[in-house]
C-alpha cells in the first residue's frame, strides 16, 4: 500500500523543467526547454565560468570547481 502511494505522488506531481542558478543570495531561473535544454546549459556553463574568472580576478584566489 506505502509503495503504491509513493508511486501515484511521484507520477502524478507535477514535471519540473527549471534550471535554478543561484549563489546563496540570488537566484536565476532558467526554463530548461526553451529554446532548448541544450543551449541553457550551454549558457549556464558560461555564466558559471565567466563569473569564476571575474571572482578570481577581484579577489586574487582560486576557486576549486
Amino acid at each position: 500500500m506505502i509503495w503504491a502511494w509513493c508511486t501515484s505522488v511521484v507520477y502524478l506531481s507535477p514535471l519540473n523543467n527549471k534550471l535554478i542558478l543561484g549563489n546563496g543570495t540570488d537566484a536565476i531561473e532558467f526554463v530548461s526547454d526553451q529554446p532548448s535544454e541544450k543551449e541553457v546549459r550551454d549558457f549556464v556553463n558560461e555564466v558559471i565560468v565567466r563569473s569564476s574568472k571575474v571572482l578570481r580576478e577581484k579577489y586574487g584566489t582560486t576557486i576549486n570547481k
